[in-house]
């Protein structure tokens, strides 16, 4: 299966949001670190990118959310939010979420995700952790 990654057009992201809302959802369901709702309102009032994977058939793969900001004078983008299947076809792809980055002047890329991506994305480093206790 070939894939192909596509940012989702400003004027259009109301149009394809449906098709990548599940996707986006069952990430944020997974790993509580991103809030549906407010990614969902991020990505529609222009705040945050949506990317979608399509197969050769144009059946949506995958969907992922990115938002650049500054912090202590650097920009990084950062996936807040990606979910899909076969991902083994489609995580190369990220080369192109990382180019656009590049075009941004972002200093380096940032996750927001399980452990799992450690794995998968070697060129990647773990650069700190999150606690929780539950109360």
């Amino acid at each position: 299966m070939n894939c192909k990654i596509a940012c989702a057009d400003a004027g259009h992201v109301t149009q394809v949001w449906p098709i990548a809302a599940e996707l986006i959802k069952s990430a944020t369901d997974h790993d509580d670190l991103a809030d549906f709702s407010v990614l969902e309102c991020d990505v529609l009032e222009g705040r945050a990118l949506l990317w979608l994977v399509a197969d050769d058939d144009l059946k949506v793969q995958a969907a992922v959310v990115t938002q650049v900001a500054g912090i202590n004078g650097a920009r990084y983008c950062t996936i807040v939010a990606c979910g899909g299947q076969h991902s083994e076809e489609w995580l190369p792809l990220i080369d192109a979420i990382e180019t656009y980055a590049k075009l941004e002047a972002c200093a380096a890329m940032r996750i927001y995700g399980c452990r799992g991506w450690l794995r998968l994305l070697p060129d990647y480093k773990q650069i700190g952790f999150i606690l929780e206790r539950a109360l």
